[in-house]
């Protein structure tokens, strides 16, 4: 399954109205304007849980009497998510939009996790709890819109079976990629540019260069389409006139590709220095 099954809005059912009469009784989006389930109800067929905004006691007394595949919750403010230990079928998970959760630590007990999405946890920092869980194919971390979302190390993911990968607004305090090159199984990864540096990404694209990442570039075309793997980004400048270029890693500009030539020409001679020495290292190796 695609990650985006189970966080975008799109592919939410609509919101119930009355729980005696659900269109498909396997799916239920419930928000905080929803009717409460009356007692004795048989759930046993709901396997998708979208929630919007519920309290957290509102939420968990009604996790309490489910046995789901698929949840969604945005915009509960559960400060302990321990709860959510007890969905041991889970096999995707999206939590959106949470201000008071300090720690994932429930999450190493659903060891049965294909597809997690963490958006816009503002305090939980340590991916620890995400080491052990095996079955896990697609990891989305995000910010908010208007925050960035901090992690210490993506040193835990390292080893896990993972195939999909994307980082979106989010600051990595020891600003290291190289977990993502002990990913095996990795085929797509998607970044934001200022999430590391332009010599870590080169580094990174040097060790894994049959996984397809737009910024294993030292640029990234902005009013075009973006290089396919393997394009020189030298001979690429010509195609794009003076398109404006978005350069890889922290803190680096907006440029135009043939305005800015010169500058562009050293971006792309630091990235090819980093990839050709992450390169030789391995060789070595």
């Amino acid at each position: 399954m695609d990650i985006d099954r189970i966080y975008h809005v799109s592919n939410r059912p609509p919101p119930v109205a009355d729980w005696s009469n659900l269109p498909d009784g396997t799916r239920v989006f419930v928000t905080r304007d929803s009717p409460i389930p009356p007692a004795g109800l048989d759930l046993s067929r709901l396997k998708e849980l979208w929630t919007y905004w519920l309290k957290p006691a509102s939420l968990e007394a009604l996790l309490s009497t489910l046995d789901l595949d698929l949840l969604s919750i945005s915009g509960s403010h559960c400060p302990d998510l321990a709860f959510l230990a007890e969905q041991r079928h889970l096999r995707g998970l999206a939590i959106d939009w949470n201000n008071k959760a300090r720690s994932i630590d429930a999450l190493a007990a659903l060891g049965g996790l294909e597809l997690l999405s963490l958006q816009d946890l503002k305090h939980v920092r340590d991916l620890g709890p995400l080491a052990g869980l095996a079955n896990l194919r697609a990891l989305q971390i995000a910010g908010g819109m208007q925050s960035m979302m901090e992690v210490d190390s993506l040193d835990p993911l390292a080893g896990l079976e993972l195939v999909d990968v994307r980082l979106a607004n989010i600051r990595i305090s020891d600003s290291r990629l190289d977990a993502l090159a002990a990913l095996p199984q990795l085929a797509t990864l998607s970044m934001a540019s200022n999430a590391a540096t332009l010599e870590e990404f080169a580094r990174l694209s040097a060790r894994i260069p049959h996984v397809s990442c737009e910024n294993f570039h030292p640029y990234v075309p902005l009013d075009g389409g973006a290089l396919p793997p393997g394009a020189d980004p030298v001979a690429a400048l010509d195609a794009l006139c003076d398109g404006r270029v978005m350069v890889t890693g922290k803190g680096n500009p907006i440029l135009r590709a043939r305005t800015d030539r010169s500058r562009l020409l050293g971006y792309c001679d630091r990235f090819a220095v980093a990839q050709r020495a992450a390169g030789a290292g391995l060789h070595r190796s």
